[in-house]
C-alpha cells in the first residue's frame, strides 16, 4: 500500500483559484443554512405549542430525538455513500430532502406530521458534513486544507447564531405583517411560526 505524500507535486502552489474558493463558499452557505434550519425551531416552540397543542414530551422529541436519531444514523450511512458515489449528487439530494422536509414541517397540522418532518430534516442535513468535507479534501491540497476546513466548521457556528437572531426577527415581522397572496397564513398570532 502506497502512502500519499504530505505534499502532492501535482497541486499548484496557487491552488486558491476562484473555483476552489467558490466551492468553499457554497459549502459554507449550505452549512449555515442547515444550522439555521436545525436551530430555528427553538425560537418557534411557544408558537408551535399553542398551534398544535403539544406537550413537553412531544416538544422534547421534536427538538431532540426525531432530528438527532435520523441525523446520527443517516450521517453514518451517507458517510459510507460518499466513499462510493458522487459527492455532488449526495449534497444535492441532501439539500433537496432537508428543504422539502423543512417546508413540510411548516405545513404540519399535527404532532405526527411535525415529527416526521423533523425526522426527514435530520436525514437531509446528515449529508452536508460528510459530503462537504470530502469535497473540500478533493479540491484543496492536503497541506492547504486547514483554512478551508476551518471556514466550513466556523460556518456552523455562524448558522446557529443566525438561527436565533433571524428566527426571532422574522417571527416578529410575520406577526405584524403576515404574508399575503398564495403564501397567506391562517389568521391568528399562534400560527406565525409557519411563515
Amino acid at each position: 500500500m502506497q502512502v500519499a505524500p504530505e505534499r502532492r507535486q501535482d497541486w499548484p502552489d496557487n491552488y486558491q483559484t476562484a473555483t476552489a474558493w467558490w466551492t468553499v463558499t457554497v459549502l459554507m452557505i449550505f452549512h449555515i443554512m442547515s444550522m439555521i434550519d436545525r436551530q430555528v425551531i427553538s425560537v418557534l416552540i411557544p408558537e408551535m405549542r399553542a398551534d398544535l397543542a403539544l406537550n413537553d414530551f412531544q416538544i422534547s422529541l421534536v427538538q431532540g430525538l426525531s432530528f438527532a436519531l435520523f441525523y446520527g444514523m443517516m450521517g453514518l450511512v451517507i458517510g459510507g455513500m460518499v466513499d462510493s458515489y458522487s459527492r455532488r449528487a449526495i449534497m444535492f439530494g441532501s439539500v433537496l430532502i432537508w428543504s422539502l422536509a423543512a417546508t413540510g414541517t411548516g405545513l404540519a397540522r399535527n404532532y405526527g406530521e411535525l415529527f416526521v418532518g423533523r425526522l426527514l430534516v435530520g436525514c437531509g442535513e446528515a449529508g452536508v458534513s460528510p459530503a462537504g468535507q470530502s469535497l473540500l479534501s478533493s479540491i484543496v491540497p492536503r497541506h492547504r486544507l486547514t483554512t478551508p476546513m476551518a471556514c466550513f466548521s466556523i460556518s456552523g457556528v455562524v448558522g446557529i447564531s443566525l438561527a436565533y437572531a433571524l428566527g426571532g426577527l422574522l417571527l416578529q415581522r410575520f406577526a405584524s405583517h403576515p404574508l399575503g397572496g398564495p403564501f397567506a397564513m391562517a389568521a391568528g398570532a399562534d400560527r406565525d411560526w409557519r411563515a
